[in-house]
């Protein structure tokens, strides 16, 4: 749990830095995947990140993501 801690510099401190879900989603899709997301795929995840605020939110988001297996498979 400790992997996606806030810390300065870290892609969890950026992300908590930015003022729209928008720009956080897209910086996580581009540093992790290194794409940007789809509609279906930018509408969900800014959905995910509203309903839950927070660090909590963009941590579960990032593990989400690095759980997946477009990350596995391509990483």
């Amino acid at each position: 749990d400790t992997l996606l801690e806030v810390r300065p510099g870290n892609l969890t401190s950026r992300l908590e830095a930015m003022a729209k879900n928008e720009d956080r989603v897209t910086t996580a899709f581009h540093s992790i995947y290194g794409r940007a997301p789809d509609a279906s795929e930018l509408r969900e995840s800014m959905g995910y990140l509203a309903a839950h605020p927070g660090a909590s939110g963009v941590k579960q988001l990032l593990w989400a993501m690095l759980a997946s297996p477009e990350f596995q498979v391509n990483h």
